[in-house]
């Protein structure tokens, strides 16, 4: 007899693997790759109104998922991406790029009661929420290469920019096309043309 989770569609043991997630203080669910990241503090513990050491964890969490996911092929990318990391992750995200929490969950296409709830259960995000969240991180991650600086890199992410219609690279960041038209900003500035 199939199995139910076959029928649908699923990988067998997806909702097993899913379950397990919620619980492991790394960006990335357990048995993946990445499953030696862990923040400082346990991602249960994070929340939208605690103190600068709780913030610190988080952000210690983001910067760690951006460098792995930055220094790993491209199918381990994609498998990271398809099973979703966790929740959290979005909240050391916008402390990290110095945005609100609201303005992130604009950019990653999440409700904002959603994103909340998800990250106090500590959930794993969707594939699509998970890519914009990876998109964010290779764009800073870059901007970061050319600018120099963490400070830099945040500054520009932020400004309104006339090559992309005055929006902020970070607010363009929520399509595929709009990363790339930043990325290609970008290698202009890295390479001394004009935008």
């Amino acid at each position: 007899m199939p199995n139910p989770e076959q029928t649908k569609g699923r990988k067998p043991g997806a909702r097993a693997r899913k379950q397990t997630a919620a619980s492991d203080a790394s960006p990335y669910p357990s048995g993946s790759a990445g499953h030696g990241l862990v923040a400082s503090e346990p991602a249960s513990t994070a929340g939208y109104s605690g103190g600068a050491s709780r913030r610190g964890g988080e952000i210690e969490g983001w910067r760690a998922f951006r460098e792995s996911f930055m220094t790993e092929n491209g199918f381990d990318q994609i498998e990271h991406i398809r099973v979703g990391v966790n929740a959290p992750l979005l909240v050391g995200a916008a402390a990290d790029l110095q945005v609100s929490q609201e303005t992130l969950f604009g950019v990653v296409h999440l409700p904002v009661t959603t994103a909340k709830r998800k990250v106090s259960r500590n959930e794993l995000l969707d594939p699509g929420v998970t890519e914009r969240l990876a998109r964010i991180a290779q764009i800073a991650q870059f901007a970061t290469d050319v600018f120099g600086t963490d400070d830099k890199a945040r500054q520009w992410l932020s400004a309104n920019n006339l090559a992309l219609g005055n929006a902020t690279p970070l607010s363009m960041l929520d399509t595929e096309i709009g990363g790339r038209e930043v990325e290609r900003i970008l290698q202009a500035i890295r390479y001394g043309m004009a935008a």
